[in-house]
């Protein structure tokens, strides 16, 4: 079998930390807290709006009931909240025509032909050019339970106060994974190092053993003397195999603790 490798505590901790998967939903956690008080920070930002329409209507000569347009029309808008939960609002905008009226005027009877007993009109285009700009100015302020910065900050607060909780609960996780790590590491220690003294037990008792073998065939001692010492050795293999068995689940809780 291979040797065991020994790892200090500062390496089982980082790699542990590296791959435990609560500290990474933690710090998941903690990412989407700050995502969600810099959105809420976003009802402090100024919103600006653009908008731009065109109107074209070219006719060709032989209509004569549909005007030549074309319009073009801009409006920009920039909008703030206020603390006071309020909202102001500054609008400017600007249009400008080139158009070509269709003016239907009638022919003077005298000028038609008696026979004919329709109306007859004459048709001209006129060119019609226009261009008008406006200034606006709109504030929105509620007056009840909306009013004041303490309802205008209060999502605000609260996404910093979830920020917050979410930090610290990492931060406890964090601290309750290190403290199980240097449990079970040091468990796994004091299993490792009971082990080394019935193994060592162990030795002794088979020194022991051979000592009183020894003993009993220069006949100084009786051989029931090696019986009791037999005895005491299968006591202490077991002692060792349960050490192994404990080292073992100890190791192996460790192990599953860090990832590794």
């Amino acid at each position: 079998p291979a040797a065991p490798v020994e790892l200090p505590l500062a390496e089982v901790v980082k790699v542990a930390v590296r791959q435990s998967p609560e500290l990474e939903r933690a710090r998941i956690d903690v990412d989407a807290a700050r995502a969600a008080l810099l959105q809420a920070e976003g009802i402090e930002d100024i919103h600006l709006g653009a908008t731009v329409t065109t109107e074209v209507v070219h006719a060709p000569p032989t209509d004569t009931f549909t005007n030549d347009l074309n319009d073009q029309t801009v409006s920009l808008s920039a909008s703030r909240a206020l603390p006071t939960g309020g909202t102001v609002s500054l609008i400017a905008s600007a249009s400008r025509s080139n158009d070509r009226i269709i003016q239907r005027t009638p022919i003077p009877s005298e000028m038609q032909d008696t026979q004919d007993q329709e109306v007859r009109f004459q048709v001209d285009r006129i060119v019609s050019q226009g261009a008008s700009g406006g200034l606006g100015l709109s504030l929105k302020q509620p007056l009840l339970r909306g009013a004041g910065s303490t309802a205008f900050e209060a999502p605000i607060r609260q996404a910093g106060q979830r920020r917050d909780a979410a930090a610290l609960a990492r931060e406890a996780r964090a601290r309750d994974l290190v403290v199980s790590l240097a449990q079970a590491y040091w468990q796994v220690a004091f299993a490792w190092r009971q082990l080394e003294v019935r193994k060592g037990s162990l030795d002794l008792a088979e020194k022991q053993l051979e000592h009183t073998l020894g003993a009993i065939k220069a006949e100084k001692v009786a051989r029931s003397e090696a019986l009791a010492v037999q005895q005491a050795i299968a006591i202490r293999k077991q002692d060792v195999i349960a050490g192994e068995q404990e080292l073992y689940e100890r190791s192996l809780a460790l192990r599953q603790l860090a990832g590794l």
